[in-house]
């Protein structure tokens, strides 16, 4: 193999083998031949991508599991001269599972005597520039969806507390019993609009300085309310058991709601991947000096191998342009503020369980005596 390999590298012409020594030492360098096989494959792979070079050497571009399309159609434009120069990003797969953005620069190949062998390929790993790049454009898109969705929540009350006093003078004005049915019907669903605006004003509003002290039960069920209409259509059921009594903590309301919407689109995601239909269970609780609350999930749960490194930022399983990988750690990190924690195991019957901790808030001893932060219209 090591035989094979310096035969190559002899027959690399004196320009490519410049650029290839000359590459930045992150780099991975493939040498494909003419039948398609890898040819070389530099050490760097260990590194990159958990391989061994002897993993991919004498095999097809397109013939080992999770090869990417991007690839095989980079070399063979290059080969074919469609293309003298040809670069692309795609997605490989790492020996661990997860995904990385990769960007390929490939050549023509020729042997020392300046016949075409193949194609040499030049690979670095951009994951990281690519996810900060995903995360600042899905930032500008959060902050202009959230003054977006802030106007429509201010105009859709106007109509809304429209459709409830009319309502109400209608039932006073002896209306027959089957009216009055109707009219309870349409209160109750105008009444449920009007709850979901100031779920969406509440979300959306701009986090105002400064802690305050919450109530993390009406902070759980905000959040669900705000996510209830895409779990329906998911066909995902969520079995809430809100906590009563439950001492305040401090934080962020906004941060918080984020944390808990985070945890339920993973679930949601989660299960969705598994099974056409799924629960989420969610529970409230208490110790002596924290507030807790688990999000558990029937989906297919998190391998051992890669629970140690889910709150690490950029972990994803996930293709790429599916995920950031900074959910999870931007949820520890909000937690950490308030000198809170996050955990998350493979719940004992199957699926996933994420549990959010805050300490209890200084001299608090239940929210009814203490008062919970609610938004304003």
């Amino acid at each position: 193999m090591l035989r094979e390999q310096y035969g190559t590298a002899r027959a690399i012409s004196s320009a490519t083998r410049a650029r290839w020594w000359t590459s930045p030492k992150s780099d991975l360098i493939l040498a494909v031949d003419l039948e398609e096989r890898y040819s070389f494959v530099s050490s760097r792979i260990r590194d990159l991508l958990g391989y061994r070079p002897e993993d991919l050497l004498g095999n097809k571009i397109d013939d080992l599991k999770d090869h990417s399309s991007e690839l095989v159609t980079l070399y063979r434009d290059v080969v074919s001269g469609k293309q003298l120069f040809a670069a692309c990003e795609y997605g490989a797969r790492h020996h661990d599972g997860s995904w990385r953005t990769m960007r390929a620069s490939a050549s023509r190949l020729f042997d020392a005597k300046g016949n075409l062998s193949g194609a040499i390929i030049s690979v670095r790993d951009i994951s990281i520039e690519k996810k900060l790049e995903q995360q600042i454009i899905q930032s500008e898109r959060m902050a202009a969806m959230g003054q977006m969705i802030g106007g429509f929540a201010h105009e859709l009350n106007n109509p809304l507390t429209a459709i409830l006093g009319v309502s109400e003078l209608l039932q006073d004005e002896g209306a027959s019993e089957a009216t009055k049915k109707q009219l309870s019907m349409l209160q109750q669903q105008a009444r449920r609009a009007a709850e979901i605006v100031q779920n969406l004003m509440y979300f959306s509003r701009p986090p105002a300085p400064g802690k305050s002290r919450l109530n993390l039960g009406e902070l759980v069920d905000r959040t669900l309310h705000l996510h209830a209409y895409s779990l329906r259509k998911s066909n995902i059921t969520v079995d809430f058991l809100s906590e009563s009594g439950l001492p305040p903590v401090v934080g962020d309301p906004h941060q918080l709601m984020q944390v808990f919407l985070n945890l339920i689109l993973n679930a949601e995601q989660a299960i969705r991947e598994a099974r056409d239909r799924g629960t989420i269970r969610v529970r409230l609780g208490h110790t002596d000096d924290s507030v807790w609350a688990t999000f558990q999930d029937d989906g297919p749960g998190i391998a051992p191998e890669i629970l140690p490194n889910i709150f690490d930022p950029f972990y994803t399983t996930k293709r790429p342009g599916r995920g950031t990988g900074l959910g999870l750690s931007i949820c520890k990190a909000v937690l950490k503020e308030y000198e809170g924690n996050i955990e998350g195991a493979s719940a004992p019957g199957g699926g996933a369980v994420f549990t959010v901790m805050l300490p209890i808030a200084s001299g608090g001893t239940a929210v009814a005596a203490e008062g919970t932060a609610t938004p304003s219209s």
